[in-house]
């Protein structure tokens, strides 16, 4: 902090940041069909000082273990995709790293309750988390509750179906509320048979009241359990 002439120390306050640190994109092409493996391809970027330590780890590996630890990544995060190809690049200048990904998996539709129409679950579309904001007996219960701040994160997936998407229909909301110091965004679009999500969420002060905690904490965890679905025409039948 800054020695200020009139009042002594004075606190920095960081703005909320207005570029995404982390974005996570993720292509599924089940054009082929619900029973076949759907082609996939992801990326990630990380941007910041998280980019400039994930490059100094890496850095130091020998080209044979640095690609297995890249794959070993991508399959912390889609257990359920086969990976044929991956690769990364730095960015020195804009302190940018990008990691790719290639590969095939099955998606995971499954029957819908009450009725024959099976659906896939986008993971990306999850929006916020179940907070457990209880505090216990003797400490302060009116102290402020911190944010991960600054935070700001994008996710994007892209789904393109069989048969240009005929039967097929889009079931979630789009969202954009502002709760216990996080902005949350996400909108879904199925045209032309392509299934489109786009989620982001960033955090927009340090600490949030316990006012605002009771307020917010049922709303979070509904807005957790909200998730984005696509459905498939009955012509598909149950698996």
């Amino acid at each position: 902090m800054p020695l200020d002439g009139a009042a002594g120390l004075t606190q920095l306050i960081q703005a909320a940041p207005d570029k995404p640190q982390e974005i996570r994109n993720l292509k599924l092409d089940a054009s082929g069909g619900l029973n076949v493996p759907a082609m996939a391809s992801a990326e990630r970027i990380y941007r910041g000082d998280a980019a400039v330590m994930i490059w100094q780890g890496l850095n130091v590996l020998t080209a044979a273990d640095r690609d297995q630890a890249i794959r070993r990544f991508w399959q912390q995060h889609y257990d359920w995709i086969k990976i044929d190809k991956v690769s990364f690049n730095f960015d020195d200048a804009r302190r940018e790293i990008r990691f790719a990904m290639e590969g095939k998996g099955n998606m995971g539709w499954q029957t819908a309750a009450g009725t024959t129409r099976r659906r896939y679950w986008s993971n990306a579309s999850v929006t916020a988390y179940r907070p457990d904001f209880v505090r216990e007996d003797g400490s302060d219960k009116s102290a402020p509750f911190a944010v991960n701040f600054p935070s700001y994160s994008e996710d994007h997936e892209t789904v393109v179906l069989p048969n240009k998407g005929d039967g097929f229909s889009l079931v979630g909301k789009d969202v954009d509320q502002k709760l216990a110091g996080v902005a949350y965004r996400r909108a879904s679009t199925l045209s032309n048979g392509v299934v489109t999500i786009a989620v982001s969420k960033r955090s927009l002060v340090p600490e949030f009241s316990a006012a605002e905690a009771k307020r917010t904490e049922v709303l979070l965890r509904e807005l957790n359990e909200d998730m984005v679905y696509i459905l498939a025409p009955v012509t598909y039948g149950s698996r």
